[in-house]
């Protein structure tokens, strides 16, 4: 007589963590979708920053609504002040050329120039300090660096003192993980 094998039933283990994997790659793609990629490449490349970190920035901060705007009136897909983006403009040698905070490509040279600017200024090797002083703005993040409080060497942060820009850093520093994981390849087709 022939012996019958039981059927094995797929692991439920397995099963449960595929289940999960997939609520959180797709669900996360919802949660954390892309847009404007390449923009974000262009520019990242053109001012040599991470395009996951502009990514990141750009979906903390305005969730990729190019017409965003804040109780401070900070402006489009990077959230850029007006004073700020007075500035910046003016120190591109792009003022009187039209350039628009609520225009994408216009918003990401700004705001990605930006970005560069501080990471020259600080001399930053770590995204923190360039992030703190993103939010909190130069000013303050000069202050913090004098401070051995905050920082021992002046040019670590190992306080951020203002519990909004620490979470700022935070919600960023996790949002750019995200993308790594759910987006690893996504500015590979871009790259000359």
């Amino acid at each position: 007589m022939a012996k019958i094998r039981k059927r094995r039933r797929f692991p439920i283990i397995l099963t449960v963590m595929l289940l999960l994997f997939a609520a959180v790659y797709f669900g996360g793609k919802v949660l954390f979708p892309i847009q404007y990629e390449a923009i974000i490449w262009s520019e990242s490349q053109k001012y040599q920053v991470d395009p996951y970190l502009v990514t990141a920035m750009i979906h903390t901060e305005s969730r990729f609504q190019p017409d965003a705007c804040s109780a401070k009136n900070a402006q489009g897909l990077m959230q850029i002040t007006e004073p700020t983006w007075n500035w910046a403009v003016k120190k591109m040698g792009l003022e009187g050329s039209g350039v628009n905070p609520f225009e994408p490509r216009d918003n990401m040279e700004v705001g990605v120039w930006y970005l560069h600017y501080l990471k020259d200024t600080f001399m930053a090797h770590d995204e923190t300090i360039v992030l703190a002083a993103y939010n909190a703005g130069e000013g303050k993040v000069r202050k913090w660096l004098a401070d051995p409080a905050y920082s021992k060497d002046g040019v670590t942060l190992e306080i951020v003192p203002y519990l909004e820009t620490e979470r700022y850093i935070e919600r960023i520093e996790r949002a750019k993980i995200i993308y790594e994981i759910l987006y690893p390849n996504v500015f590979d087709a871009l790259k000359e």
